[in-house]
């Protein structure tokens, strides 16, 4: 694994730099200097000790250094015509982004996905913390200590809106059910009603669409190929390739929305139903995002690139908001099986309604939630990041949800009180890739 290729190359994402001033554990006059302190760390397949980790303050935040151990040095420093980076951010930042944790890991629950409770950033404390990002604010300022032409941001912050389309033909009886648990038996009717006269109460497209356009905004929606069960887990409640459905996705891209692939169970290590998702879906995608969040750092990746997938947005914690990666920008993904960067984008999952509402994950009441994710968004906004928001339509219901659709507008209006552009993941994947571009030419 070439750590400072994979570094640079998705700090590049972020900043614009000229490469031959970055040097890992050599010095050299008008050059930044990276210490080099893994070791070989990478070639034992080890994972990295959480004992004796050195923490400092970078942007007022204490963030830790996962391959040091001498706390009584400075971060940057400037000596004899180079500046010096203290601490190797190029192997802490490599080990968070290919996600190294998890590929020598075994450590994964019942649904196949790695455990949040016993992952480093639960360890560390930092999973709210977009840790990569102050290591590459730190060499932003030590590139431009030596001069401030050597490292320039290009972009400034941005959100992601998305929609996983699971259950949108099920309001009229799981609604039922929620508001007779409730006592409200009188709107069980309405529910009933509107499902055999009208359209399901979380068949709700055009509302979620005319309530993105007061704020100016396009989103993503990730339709669900399969139906039914697998393995007693539920795909989607509805058929995608039936004319209700084509219709409503031709409507929603005429509108300026995205539709994505939402790749069903067990598809994140299985490329022929992978492929059958993607043709079932019935128009082409750019991106996708598994359901219930799979994703197996050894395997995927690989398999979305062979299935021609531009970027991917599956990588999270469903039970805990923050930053599985440690970043708030885009990166490229790292290809284990091939042992190279891979060339699809991952746009990590951030926040998620069901983290914040379900009982067996963070159970945070809705008038508590806004302020909860508050610092999650003031993170991203300190970075010019991208925040990646992801809300389920039924979400949008006050059927067995409500209140949640509030807490969404709440983020909005806050997003855009701070300058940051709501829009579809593909808007994202392509700002990035034009970048790219512009400087290859």
């Amino acid at each position: 694994m070439d750590i400072l290729n994979y570094f640079l190359t998705n700090y590049a994402l972020k900043y614009s730099f000229e490469k031959g001033k970055v040097l890992f554990g050599d010095a050299e006059k008008g050059c930044v200097s990276i210490e080099k302190e893994d070791n070989g760390f990478f070639n034992r397949k080890e994972q990295v000790s959480t004992d004796g980790i050195v923490w400092k303050s970078w942007k007022n935040k204490k963030i830790p250094f996962l391959f040091s151990k001498d706390a009584n040095k400075e971060i940057v420093t400037e000596t004899n015509g180079y500046v010096s980076i203290n601490y190797d951010v190029v192997s802490a930042s490599s080990y968070l982004l290919s996600g190294w944790h998890e590929h020598i890991s075994n450590n994964k629950n019942s649904l196949g996905r790695i455990n949040y409770q016993n992952s480093l950033m639960e360890q560390l404390g930092i999973v709210e913390v977009p840790v990569v990002n102050y290591y590459f604010d730190i060499l932003h300022t030590a590139l431009n200590q030596l001069n401030d032409s050597y490292s320039v941001e290009k972009s400034k912050s941005s959100v992601a809106l998305s929609h996983d389309i699971d259950n949108c033909m099920t309001a009229w009886l799981e609604g039922s059910f929620s508001e007779l648990k409730n006592k409200r038996i009188h709107n069980i009717p309405k529910l009933l009603f509107k499902r055999l006269f009208k359209k399901d109460e979380w068949f709700n497209f055009e509302e979620i669409s005319a309530l993105e356009a007061t704020q100016n905004a396009r989103s993503t929606f990730f339709f669900l190929p399969q139906k039914g069960k697998v393995n007693g887990l539920k795909n989607a409640d509805y058929d995608v390739t039936s004319k209700t459905f084509q219709n409503q996705i031709e409507l929603l891209i005429a509108k300026g929305h995205e539709i994505g692939l939402h790749g069903s169970f067990g598809t994140h290590i299985d490329f022929e139903k992978f492929i059958l998702d993607k043709e079932r879906l019935g128009t082409s995608v750019y991106g996708n995002r598994f359901h219930f969040l799979m994703f197996d750092v050894n395997q995927t990746t690989s398999l979305l690139e062979k299935a021609g997938i531009k970027y991917d947005a599956s990588i999270g914690f469903a039970e805990h908001m923050g930053f599985r990666s440690g970043t708030c920008y885009p990166f490229f993904l790292y290809d284990f099986e091939n042992d190279r960067i891979s060339n699809v984008l991952e746009l990590s999952t951030h926040i998620m309604d069901t983290t914040l509402q379900h009982n067996k994950y963070m159970n945070i009441p809705t008038d508590q939630a806004f302020d909860k994710v508050t610092p999650i968004i003031d993170e991203v906004i300190k970075f010019g990041g991208v925040l990646s928001l992801l809300w389920h339509n039924t979400h949008f219901s006050r059927f067995k949800y409500g209140g949640w659709k509030e807490v969404y507008m709440e983020i909005l209006n806050y997003c855009k009180q701070h300058h940051a552009k709501l829009t579809t993941c593909e808007d994202i994947y392509q700002s990035v890739v034009s970048q790219i571009n512009d400087e290859e030419n």
